[in-house]
């Protein structure tokens, strides 16, 4: 996950780090929490990240489940259905 509030890497940076690997391997976060991002820049930043890595990005968005991911973001929780949807 793609926790605000947990000591993990940013994924799409982490991934990026590893587009070099062998062309086997395939690049995948486990899900990122598509309502805490811009859809405009995740979209460019993924659309980035598979063309560097020659096609290799297969990408897992969610709503987000966790209140303090939003609350350290300063995003809305209850509205975060909507903004997916969108």
């Amino acid at each position: 996950m793609t926790g605000v509030v947990y000591g993990n890497h940013e994924p799409l940076m982490a991934l990026a780090a590893c587009a070099g690997a062998p062309r086997r391997v395939r690049l995948m976060p486990t899900v990122l929490l598509a309502t805490l991002r811009d859809a405009t820049i995740l979209a460019k930043e993924s659309a980035t990240l598979d063309s560097l890595s020659g096609g290799r990005l297969t990408l897992g968005l969610a709503v987000g489940g966790r209140q303090d991911n939003f609350a350290a973001a300063l995003a809305s929780f209850g509205d975060r259905h909507g903004r997916f949807e969108d």
